[in-house]
């Protein structure tokens, strides 16, 4: 069962592509390390796609809930991992996730979630 979530998983990621080259994420090198529990939590150690990104350092994809068995309860948790505050202003979600952060500021070891739908997620 959680080698099914893993290949699904992963071939979740081979549909998200770089804006700047038609290479997919997976096939590009930008996943590191795919992992499934066996409570069927996913982790994905990942880097961003390009070394110019602002947040390149600070930025980091601390949590994803991928296929729940509600799919409400989605979610993709980020923390900032720099020493400074950043600013999230107009970074995006555009394949798989439609979610533009209006101007957000993250202090050192603040996290955000996005989630599918807040009131599942709040009932968590």
């Amino acid at each position: 069962m959680n080698a099914d979530l893993k290949t699904r998983v992963i071939d979740a990621l081979k549909t998200i592509y770089d804006p700047e080259i038609p290479v997919n994420i997976y096939d590009m090198g930008l996943i590191y390390e795919v992992t499934v529990s066996d409570d069927a939590d996913v982790s994905i150690l990942m880097t961003l796609t390009s070394p110019m990104c602002p947040v390149a350092e600070s930025l980091r994809t601390t949590e994803i809930m991928y296929n729940p068995l509600d799919p409400n309860e989605e979610f993709i948790e980020l923390t900032n991992a720099a020493a400074e505050t950043i600013n999230l202003n107009l970074a995006r979600f555009t394949n798989g996730i439609d979610f533009t952060f209006p101007s957000i500021e993250l202090a050192p070891g603040e996290y955000v979630v996005v989630v599918r739908d807040l009131s599942t997620f709040e009932a968590r």
